[in-house]
């Protein structure tokens, strides 16, 4: 398949940006339930099904972030720290606001099924 501009597409196995972007989700959403204040008042259900938002949420949350990366990429990188302040240029920009935008997004989600609990 191809797109507009002529690029193809990979399969969703072959496309390491998306798995990237679930395994970003799945750890972001691990971080949000798994530091609920106050754990013991919500049930195993309540945390399986914020759990699956904050998946759900993150993962949207790393397109929006992927989103934002390539608008503001910058083309090239000046650092004095040597080829360490490189290396973690490179990092942030290659993963950095994908993981930010996903922590916020998991912790939307997974925050409205608690409150949501909350009422019951």
């Amino acid at each position: 398949m191809s797109d507009v501009n002529g690029e193809m597409h990979k399969p969703f196995s072959q496309n390491p940006m998306k798995i990237a972007h679930i395994i970003i989700a799945v750890i972001m959403a691990c971080l949000i339930v798994g530091s609920l204040k106050e754990s013991y008042n919500y049930g195993l259900f309540t945390k399986i099904i914020a759990f699956i938002a904050g998946v759900i949420s993150g993962y949207w949350g790393t397109l929006l972030g992927d989103f934002v990366r390539k608008l503001f990429i910058p083309d090239m990188i000046f650092t004095t720290g040597g080829f360490s302040a490189i290396v973690k240029q490179k990092l942030f920009w290659f993963i950095g606001p994908q993981a930010v935008a996903a922590f916020f997004a998991a912790a939307i989600g997974a925050g409205l099924i608690v409150k949501l609990a909350d009422q019951f």
